[in-house]
């Protein structure tokens, strides 16, 4: 896949990047001087989203990567796949054995924009969470996660990761978090087996996460204070500092609004900043380049996120339970308490009343409405507070700094309805595999950094998974149209103008540089639909039930020879100048096979 990039150079008048081998008793080299970067636009193979120069780069200051670059006597390297008009600070190193060199100073370059005009669509944008694993500290789950990840013939921590499903599905960001990986966890210093040491566990599925080109977003536990900051910021130091994993995004605590059973959390904004505030200084105490995520509520609360963001005191100070502010860190510098403001939302099934364990299946109707209204409205009461957060600090928040929104578990529903069929309604329909391609529209459409869905595959009801539950790893609806998007969505979002017959009917785009694509959904039971599609905003002509405007600057309509029938979704693929090149297939026909492809050009 083409996409076009930034590129860094990086000089080094050393008379070596990578030295000979020494005797143990050769004294450390000297870090490596006079490093120059410099940019240029190039066309790059895309190869993941934050791909770094160097043994250590930190884009915006985020957090390291060890990459090996070049080799012996090398004096230059080009890091391609970098993210467009964005600053990187670039440090590398001299490796050998038994001793490497310190890192050198740093160097500083910009990489280049790409033209395109619109909401850009994050490279980490397509997310899933790591349910369920095999274990979580002494807790044997009988998960296959690691197998969904790294291939059936996968078994312990140490074997060989050969990307498999999950990696086929094209997600960019995985978190490890959840109620269970909050209340199990298994300090180091508790005595316990190996096995059972959570902090390995996490190494481990870090290092299984990159194998397949996945970022980390890691949760540390809080668990009502059954752990301690001292423990959290162990664990910081074990994967970033001891085993130099470099992970960037990290998260506190699950869904600390809510009341378990066990009595834990049901915490109001107060509860939630004062153990937050800790954590956060006592994880970047120890690595101050992290990214913080939080504060993952069970669902939305206007109540909760307007005090944590916006709250001020009569004098408009902010209150303690403000969390949208910096403090000084143990380094000297001033840091934002949090990053990426996030969520959680599972909008089915109703509770009538609430708190009577009388849960009302949700309709089809109900299902088709709730992105473009629910959902979006979720996100529009969270964007106000955000721009709030944003302007209300000396300086503003802006560019890099700025606060950015988020979603890290979200379905259809959190309790399934006896109807598990795929004409039905619940996480295992194909109108919830529609769903997820309407949340993932709207959740482009308002620039959201990544959105994870609950989840991989259940090892129990409620099945949540996109992988249905068994041992014959069926990939259901959800899975994809999941895929269709993170393969082919990227560059920037473009929205759809509909009309003609548009009842229960969704479109929506995206436009890169070497392509444009449209996503069609029609949610009907029975209709079906003649289209044309537009590529830019002049009216559609001929008379199709259906027509599309997708405003990419492209002079060109397409009629497609294949009807958009009833209860089936649809994704057309362009070139640049607006040439179709192949479209995907796909309805209850096909539901547990996947899309059918054609078109004038291999899918490459």
């Amino acid at each position: 896949m083409k996409i076009f990039q930034g590129m860094l150079a990086a000089g080094l008048l050393a008379s070596t990047l990578y030295p000979c081998q020494t005797q143990a008793q050769t004294p450390k080299p000297a870090a490596p001087s006079h490093l120059v970067a410099s940019s240029a636009p190039c066309w790059a193979d895309w190869a993941e989203p934050h791909p770094l120069l160097a043994h250590r780069a930190r884009p915006d200051a985020g957090s390291c990567k060890d990459r090996p670059v070049a080799g012996r006597g090398s004096s230059t390297y080009l890091a391609t796949g970098l993210v467009p008009s964005k600053t990187y600070k670039v440090s590398v190193r001299a490796d050998g054995s038994p001793y490497s060199s310190g890192f050198s100073a740093r160097a500083y370059a910009a990489t280049s924009s790409d033209g395109l005009s619109g909401t850009r669509i994050s490279p980490l944008f397509f997310g899933q969470n790591a349910w369920l694993p095999d274990r979580i500290g002494g807790e044997e789950k009988f998960g296959d996660l690691e197998k969904l990840l790294c291939g059936a013939s996968y078994n312990a921590p140490g074997d060989p990761c050969v990307p498999s499903e999950v990696s086929q599905s094209g997600v960019k960001l995985m978190r490890y978090g959840g109620k269970t990986v909050d209340k199990y966890y298994v300090p180091d210093d508790e005595g316990a087996a190996d096995d059972d040491k959570s902090s390995a566990q996490y190494l481990t599925m870090v290092d299984n996460m990159r194998a397949n080109g996945i970022e980390p977003l890691l949760e540390v536990p809080y668990w009502g204070g059954a752990y301690t900051e001292g423990d959290v910021a162990a664990l910081v130091r074990y994967i970033n500092i001891t085993h130099d994993r470099c992970v960037r995004y990290w998260t506190i605590a699950n869904e600390p609004n809510k009341e378990y059973d066990e009595g834990v959390y049901n915490l109001d904004a107060a509860g939630i900043a004062r153990y937050f505030k800790r954590y956060v200084t006592a994880m970047r105490n120890v690595d101050p380049t992290i990214i913080i995520v939080g504060r993952d509520l069970s669902e939305y609360d206007d109540d909760i996120m307007s005090d944590l963001l916006t709250g001020t005191t009569g004098t408009g100070a902010p209150t303690a339970s403000n969390i949208c502010g910096k403090y000084l860190g143990a380094d000297g510098k001033m840091h934002y308490y949090l990053d990426v403001v996030a969520f959680h939302t599972y909008p089915f099934p109703d509770e009538d009343p609430p708190g009577s364990g009388n849960f009302i299946t949700q309709t089809r109707q109900q299902v088709i409405d709730q992105p473009v209204n629910g959902f979006q409205a979720k996100l529009d009461a969270l964007k106000v507070l955000v721009d709030q957060c944003n302007t209300s600090t000396d300086p503003d928040r802006t560019g890099t700094s700025a606060l950015k929104m988020a979603v890290t578990e979200i379905n259809v529903e959190f309790l399934n309805p006896a109807d598990l069929s795929l004409s039905g309604v619940s996480a295992q329909s194909f109108l919830a595999g529609q769903y997820w391609a309407d949340v993932m529209n709207v959740g482009m459409q308002n620039g959201l950094e990544f959105m994870a869905f609950w989840s991989v595959k259940e090892g129990g009801p409620p099945q949540l998974g996109y992988i249905a539950a068994g041992d014959d790893h069926t990939r259901l609806p959800t899975y994809y149209h999941y895929e269709m998007l993170a393969e082919n969505f990227r560059g920037v979002y473009k929205p759809a103008t509909l009309n003609g017959s548009t009842t229960n009917v969704k479109a929506f785009g995206a436009k890169d540089l070497d392509q444009i694509v449209v996503m069609l959904l029609n949610q009907n039971e029975a209709t079906d639909l003649t289209y044309t599609v537009r590529l830019n905003n002049d009216s559609v002509t001929g008379n199709s039930a259906l027509k599309v405007n997708i405003n990419a600057g492209v002079n060109v309509e397409y009629s497609s020879g294949v009807t958009l029938a009833a209860q089936q979704t649809q994704m057309l693929v362009f070139d640049e100048d607006g040439v179709f090149q192949w479209q995907y297939v796909y309805g209850l026909s096909n539901a547990t096979t996947g899309p059918t492809l054609t078109g004038e050009i291999p899918r490459p």
